[in-house]
């Protein structure tokens, strides 16, 4: 089915309790990277990027798949919008976000009931990715590791056999994900999470890194200057089309600074004679390998399962 064949072969049958076998051992940890997971997670990547190239967010239909999926998102936003933050002394971690993810635990397989229909025996692994992708309940943080949780929740879609065509990833690419990307924003910014194994601005964002790449790849194929960032009028114009400067976007709305000074890494990259978007996709793309795939800190929380293998 399309380009993201890896994840149609091999259907599991039977589905476990998933584990995160990673997290007390560097040696699987090293196996990870010659898994069939992690060549179907790359697969995926790279597929969201081809067909998300020159297009437009929210430019595509959504199908019949996703558009059960974007019901879901926008539960979720309500269960969010209904449980505004408190009053706290400390920095990071409003409560308000423990009460959001303790609800959203008890209602989580009903949200799931449609989209499940006759493949039940599956929740047992895609509940944990589902509850994964907004944040850490015991640590009050998130960072791409919860952002890869997305992923896998859909990418378990495809696994099962319900999910794969090219017009399910391209709706995914280009309407759930920036849909996905606002909730997460909204998350971060309210409840004031802490950025998880963040290198802050010496890195690409405090919490998101996937964005990044799929919205240079947008503009990939366009003759769109890369000195838009700093002109906080094309931005804006560009936010609600292109994940690339919608996250921008969020960094100077929520920072107090010029982006050259809250965000040095990324304002060197765009500041480099002779760049331009094509570059800077395929940079941002090595870049979340070495950042995500290639970090311990982050793939230590990694659920391994029948759908993800270890294997």
């Amino acid at each position: 089915m399309f380009m993201f064949c890896i994840a149609m072969n091999d259907i599991p049958t039977t589905f476990v309790q998933p584990q995160k076998l990673i997290c007390d051992d560097k040696h699987k940890f090293s196996k990870f990277k010659f898994s069939k997971t992690f060549l179907m997670l790359n697969n995926f990547i790279d597929t969201l990027c081809v067909l998300a190239q020159g297009q437009d967010c929210y430019s595509v239909e959504q199908t019949e798949f996703t558009s059960k999926l974007d019901i879901i998102l926008t539960k979720v936003l309500n269960i969010f919008e209904s449980i505004p933050p408190v009053q706290r002394q400390s920095r990071y971690g409003n409560p308000s976000f423990l009460k959001f993810i303790e609800h959203l635990q008890t209602v989580s397989e009903e949200l799931h009931k449609d989209v499940l229909l006759n493949h039940e025996e599956a929740w047992i692994e895609i509940k944990y990715y589902f509850m994964d992708m907004f944040g850490s309940y015991g640590r009050l943080d998130y960072g791409t590791g919860h952002e890869l949780n997305f992923l896998c929740w859909f990418i378990s879609f495809c696994r099962i056999g319900i999910a794969g065509s090219k017009e399910d990833l391209q709706s995914f690419v280009l309407n759930l994900f920036p849909k996905y990307m606002q909730i997460a924003l909204k998350i971060q910014n309210i409840y004031t999470l802490e950025p998880a194994g963040s290198r802050g601005a010496w890195s690409v964002d405090d919490y998101n890194l996937l964005p990044f790449v799929i919205g240079s790849s947008q503009f990939s194929m366009s003759d769109i200057s890369v000195k838009i960032i700093f002109d906080d009028s094309q931005i804006m114009k560009y936010r609600e089309k292109n994940l690339y400067a919608f996250m921008v976007s969020n960094i100077i709305e929520v920072k107090s600074y010029s982006l050259e000074i809250n965000s040095p890494f990324i304002s060197e990259i765009h500041y480099k004679d002779g760049m331009n978007w094509a570059k800077i996709f395929k940079g941002m793309r090595r870049h979340y390998n070495e950042e995500v795939f290639g970090k311990w800190p982050v793939m230590q929380h990694f659920w391994f399962g029948n759908i993800f293998g270890i294997e």
